[in-house]
C-alpha cells in the first residue's frame, strides 16, 4: 500500500501509520503455541511498557514508515546537493559570459572609434591614391590627390559634358521634326499617328513650329489629292478616246473587208467571162 501525498507531494503521517484494511487471511484465526515456560511476574508499568515497544518493533508498517522517511531524506539531500551543484555552474558560466561580453563590447568600442576617427575629418581633405597608366610621353606610377580638386574637376568636366549632350539632343530633336514633316507631306496627317505630340511636352517654340510644318503638310497633301483627280479625270477621257477609236477601227476594218470580198467577187466574175471569151474563141 503506498502512503497518501497532497497537491505538494507531502506525505501525511497519518497515512504513513493507518491500518490497512483487513483481508480474508487476516482474519483467520491464528493460534498461538503453547509455552511451558515459568513466568516472571513483572510490575504492571514495566510490562505494559515493554510490551509496547515489543509490537512497535514486530509491526511491519512501522518499518516501512521508517524506511520512507530514510529515502525522502536521502532524496532531499541528493536532490539539495544537485540543485547547489547546478546553481554554482550556472553562476560560474554567467561570468564568464559576462567577463566575454565586457571583452567583446571594448573591443566594439576600440573598432567604432578607430572608424571613428577619419570620419571626423573633413571629406574634402581626404587624399585619393590615382594610378597612372603608361602612354605617350608619361610613366606608369601612383599619384595622391586631394578629394576637393577631384570634385572640382568631375562637376566641370560634368558641366561640359552635359552641354554637349544638351546642344546634341536639340539638334536631334530638330532632325526628329524634319522627318516628321517629310512623312508628313509623302503620306499625309490623317494617315500618320503624329496627332499625339500636339498635345505632348515640348519645348518653346517646338509646338509652333509643329504646327507650321502641318500647315505645309495640309496644303501639299490637298495639292497632292486635286492633281490625282485631274489624272484621274485624265485616265478617264483617254480611256473614253481609245473607246471610241476602237470603235472607228473596227468599223473601217469591218468595210475594208466587205469592200476587199465586193472586189474579189467582182474580179472572180471578170476573169470567169475572160476565160469563158477566151476558150469560145
Amino acid at each position: 500500500m503506498q502512503p497518501a501525498t497532497d497537491k505538494h507531494g507531502t506525505v501525511s503521517a497519518k497515512s504513513l501509520f493507518s491500518r490497512p484494511a483487513r483481508t480474508s487471511v487476516d482474519r483467520q484465526s491464528i493460534v498461538p503455541p503453547r509455552v511451558t515456560k515459568p513466568r516472571r511476574s513483572l510490575p504492571s508499568e514495566q510490562r505494559d511498557s515493554s510490551q509496547f515497544y515489543g509490537k512497535r518493533q514486530n509491526d511491519p508498517r512501522v518499518s516501512l514508515a521508517d524506511k520512507f522517511i530514510e529515502t525522502l531524506d536521502r532524496y532531499g539531500e541528493t536532490l539539495h546537493d544537485r540543485s547547489a551543484n547546478d546553481l554554482e555552474e550556472t553562476e560560474r558560466k554567467l561570468s564568464s559570459n559576462l567577463e566575454e561580453l565586457a571583452l567583446d563590447v571594448e573591443a566594439h568600442c576600440h573598432k567604432l572609434s578607430e572608424i571613428e576617427e577619419p570620419l571626423q575629418k573633413p571629406i574634402t581633405t581626404e587624399a585619393l591614391t590615382n594610378v597612372r597608366s603608361a602612354g605617350k610621353g608619361a610613366v606608369a606610377g601612383t599619384e595622391e590627390v586631394l578629394l576637393k580638386e577631384s570634385i572640382s574637376e568631375f562637376r566641370k568636366l560634368n558641366e561640359e559634358k552635359g552641354q554637349i549632350l544638351r546642344q546634341l539632343w536639340e539638334e536631334w530633336e530638330d532632325v526628329q521634326l524634319q522627318i516628321m514633316s517629310l512623312a508628313v507631306e509623302l503620306y499625309g496627317k490623317d494617315s500618320l499617328h503624329v496627332v499625339q505630340m500636339e498635345t505632348g511636352t515640348l519645348k518653346p517654340g517646338q509646338l509652333e513650329r509643329l504646327h507650321d510644318m502641318f500647315k505645309v503638310a495640309k496644303t501639299g497633301y490637298h495639292e497632292m489629292r486635286r492633281n490625282h483627280a485631274e489624272l484621274q479625270r485624265s485616265l478617264d477621257g483617254f480611256e473614253e478616246d481609245l473607246g471610241q477609236i476602237s470603235n472607228k477601227a473596227k468599223n473601217v476594218a469591218k468595210e475594208i473587208h466587205e469592200s476587199y470580198v465586193q472586189k474579189k467577187t467582182e474580179n472572180m466574175k471578170q476573169i470567169t467571162n475572160l476565160l469563158q471569151q477566151f476558150t469560145e474563141d
